[in-house]
């Protein structure tokens, strides 16, 4: 794995009767009937289509927007004056989202019976594939734009023709059997080869496994996105041995390799059958898919700042480079997998024009991946750019969400603000069902999402059982709600210190009135950064907030990565540096190898594209807790 320096690098070192109107409101949001995309009527205005909704008790143009997965101002645009909010029985239009599909050719289809599987013109799929002008042959990848996202949705659930081979004596096996080795041959190279060859673009008939009495030696032709891992977990042996038994002195395999696979003979009893409940495919968007490649680039945009002025700041010239140096750990750790990699690092400073003169340069083209920058002006020109060349984009700190807008190639691995408080609106809805649960409304105007947010999560969910009610109240009138003996969850979501601080007198001023021992207040990450809310406050009232990583040192990989840190740089692990770490292995493994890697050390990526055609967010968080004057993570 090659390292390609861009500039030269040195590493150094919220009256009764008025709650009562509430809580009746909040009942009858509770049993709205909640909406179905999938099953809602779809009408075409003026040949755009688009799903027909009627508002019902407790619906708002926010609630609309979370069941339909459709941005508000596209709802809004389709249905002039309803920016001002929602009637109960009006007649809204819900764009249906489209998305692109990419679609592999099966036997005996033609061009006109694909546009009716996806429900497009024959002209839109020529349009974008003109190679397919004169017919399409099995096999063929074509790209399909404008599909109503249901529609694609339902044809990636859909089983294709099982792939069969025929062998010398006609006999056909589909590609769950594995048989004896010798019973089908190809011919490369001048040279017969017994052969299995498993399709991964086909889905498997029911069909009993025949199971060899002896070991087995299977050949295998490498398909597209395959690795030697992806390999060793497919067929169950090593890939040491898959080394071993083709001579291979490294993990590079390429599409059309022939690789040889010794099954093993086993004791085997037949199994005790059941039935099970059958499971829905699991859908994985195509943008997510790489293609398998020998080798890879990566390019990574970070602020060095070398150049001592005045304008840079030592401090982010530190996070860059702490960052670097877990970028380098990750990779490290990723070429026993098989990660074979041109890395080129550049210094980007915090210029806009620099940015566009790295962008230009000439190594970059083929580019697979990008990791950075960390500023929001470069982080959107860097976007603009990926989406232009068709190259992923791993945003590795807090990014502005539009940069998501419209951009397929982003994902960012922070989660916002917002989808922390959808997590701690879940657990106070799956953790609290004795609880009374007060909302109090925040001021200001970017406090107000957070609180729709929480709100609407916690009334709108699916839940098993009863949903407790939410009270929703102001600063001004809270305390007038808490009891002495019930257990009292409060939420407050702000990011607004003074707010902050002026609930925290309020509480203190007010601890006659309150049993602290039944009271749990919620609130949000920046809590923790307001040094004026001490410790003693946040034990005192059980504080929990939402965190979007957890740095756990007693954890083993933390232990793991602490001490091969220490051995490769004599440093202390940083928190930066274990962001490069995370980010980097976690994206290379799942993106580029195909590997599973659901957990890291201080991270775990839950990536969702929210809205078709945007980028992926990942939308997971730690529920933390304030416990003995620790802030631990609260275990579901």
């Amino acid at each position: 794995m090659g390292i390609v320096i861009g500039m030269p690098i040195v590493l150094k070192g919220n009256n009764r009767n008025m709650n009562r109107i509430l809580i009746l409101f909040f009942l009858l949001v509770c049993n709205a009937v909640l909406a179905q995309p999938e099953k809602a009527v779809k009408e075409t205005v003026n040949g755009k289509k688009y799903y027909i909704h009627i508002v019902k008790p407790g619906n708002t143009m926010w609630w609309i927007h979370e069941n339909y997965n459709v941005p508000v101002e596209e709802i809004t645009k389709a249905n002039p004056g309803s920016e001002k909010g929602v009637n109960l029985g009006q007649r809204v239009l819900v764009p249906v989202p489209t998305e692109t599909a990419d679609y592999i050719v099966l036997p005996k289809e033609t061009l006109y019976a694909i546009s009716k599987k996806f429900e497009v013109t024959v002209e839109s799929i020529v349009l974008a594939n003109p190679n397919a002008e004169n017919g399409v042959q099995v096999g063929q990848l074509i790209i399909i734009q404008g599909v109503d996202r249901d529609v694609a949705a339902r044809n990636k659930k859909i089983e294709s023709i099982p792939a069969v081979i025929q062998t010398q004596d006609k006999k056909q096996f589909t590609d769950t059997e594995i048989v004896k080795s010798e019973s089908v041959k190809i011919v490369k190279n001048n040279e017969t080869i017994p052969v299995v060859k498993f399709d991964t673009l086909s889905a498997p008939k029911r069909v009993g496994i025949k199971i060899p009495l002896s070991d087995t030696v299977i050949v295998h032709i490498v398909n597209n996105n395959e690795t030697l891992y992806t390999l060793s977990k497919r067929f169950m042996v090593s890939v040491e041995e898959l080394q071993k038994s083709n001579n291979l002195k490294t993990t590079r395999i390429k599409p059309g390799d022939v690789i040889k696979i010794q099954i093993k003979k086993v004791d085997l009893k037949r199994p005790e059958i059941r039935q099970v409940e059958s499971i829905a495919a699991p859908i994985v968007d195509s943008m997510l898919l790489f293609p398998s490649k020998s080798s890879y680039k990566i390019a990574l945009l970070l602020p060095f700042q070398l150049d001592k002025t005045d304008a840079n700041s030592e401090y982010i010239s530190a996070l860059a480079t702490e960052f670097y140096m877990g970028v380098k750990m990750a990779l490290d750790s990723l070429k026993k997998f098989g990660l074979n990699a041109e890395v080129y690092v550049y210094d980007i400073k915090n210029d806009t024009n620099q940015t566009k003169k790295i962008l230009n340069k000439s190594e970059l083209k083929g580019l697979d991946l990008v990791i950075g920058p960390f500023f929001d002006e470069n982080a959107d020109l860097v976007a603009k750019w990926c989406k232009l060349n068709k190259v992923r984009m791993v945003c590795p700190v807090l990014v502005q969400p539009s940069i998501l807008k419209g951009n397929p190639f982003v994902l960012s691995t922070v989660p916002s603000d917002a989808d922390l408080m959808d997590v701690l609106a879940k657990h106070a809805l799956n953790n609290h069902n004795s609880e009374q649960i007060i909302l109090i409304k925040p001021v200001g105007e970017k406090d107000q999402l957070l609180y729709d947010v929480f709100r609407n999560s916690f009334l709108m969910v699916p839940i098993d059982g009863n949903r407790r009610k939410l009270i929703e109240s102001t600063m001004e009138n809270y305390l007038t709600i808490i009891r002495k003996d019930v257990s009292t969850i409060i939420v407050f979501p702000t990011n607004d210190k003074l707010q902050m601080i002026k609930f925290m007198n309020s509480m203190n001023s007010n601890t006659s009135k309150i049993n602290s021992e039944l009271v749990s207040v919620y609130g949000t990450k920046e809590w923790v950064t307001v040094s004026e809310i001490n410790s003693q406050f946040k034990n005192k009232f059980h504080f929990l907030y939402v965190s979007h990583n957890n740095l756990n040192f007693n954890n083993l990989a933390t232990h793991n990565l602490l001490k091969k840190y220490w051995r490769k740089y004599n440093a202390d692990l940083t928190k930066m540096a274990v962001q490069g770490f995370d980010v980097t292995y976690h994206f290379c493994a799942t993106l580029l190898l195909g590997m599973d890697d659901e957990n890291r050390v201080m991270n775990q990526f839950l990536m969702k594209q929210k809205v078709a055609g945007n980028g992926f967010q990942n939308i997971n968080g730690f529920v933390m807790e304030q416990r003995d004057f620790e802030l631990i993570r609260v275990e579901e």
